[in-house]
């Protein structure tokens, strides 16, 4: 399993998501859907992920883990499974490995810059749903196209 570390988005990892009282509907923006493909992907071990184990994960509970992923899967991101599991779908490995990308790549670059090594993957955390994909490639090769970040983890550069 590939360790992607965890970022802090403050008391609710999902704070992204607004619900209206009656739980009609869930208003999603990049940075939840990113952070949830990103987490699927680092939980799952080739039979899914348990919502249960995704909602502990991510501070929030259950019925709003069932309920992000029932708008991820009718988005195309996730696949139900039987036994309240989950997996990426094709669309949203692709997300979760674009959004690992960009997190390794913003940690190479802002250790390159100085920035002290206890606070490069906050810092990353913060950058990586605010910058085009376009952007970090091109960091990426201003860098030299490092194979790996500065914690020894691998840069693998997706696709465009």
């Amino acid at each position: 399993m590939q360790d992607f570390g965890s970022c802090d988005t403050g008391s609710n990892p999902v704070g992204a998501i607004f619900l209206n009282l009656k739980w009609e509907y869930i208003v999603m923006k990049e940075r939840t859907v990113e952070d949830f493909c990103k987490y699927i992907m680092k939980f799952d071990k080739g039979e899914g992920v348990r919502v249960v184990d995704l909602a502990r994960a991510l501070a929030i509970s259950k019925p709003t883990a069932s309920l992000l992923l029932k708008k991820l899967s009718s988005s195309g991101y996730v696949e139900k499974l039987n036994y309240g599991r989950a997996k990426l779908t094709e669309k949203g490995l692709e997300v979760a490995k674009r959004v690992v990308f960009k997190h390794r790549v913003l940690e190479a670059w802002l250790a390159s810059l100085g920035v002290e090594k206890e606070r490069i993957h906050e810092e990353a955390c913060r950058l990586e749903h605010h910058i085009s994909l376009d952007v970090v490639y091109r960091i990426y090769e201003r860098l030299g196209r490092p194979s790996k970040d500065p914690h020894g983890k691998p840069i693998s550069a997706p696709l465009l």
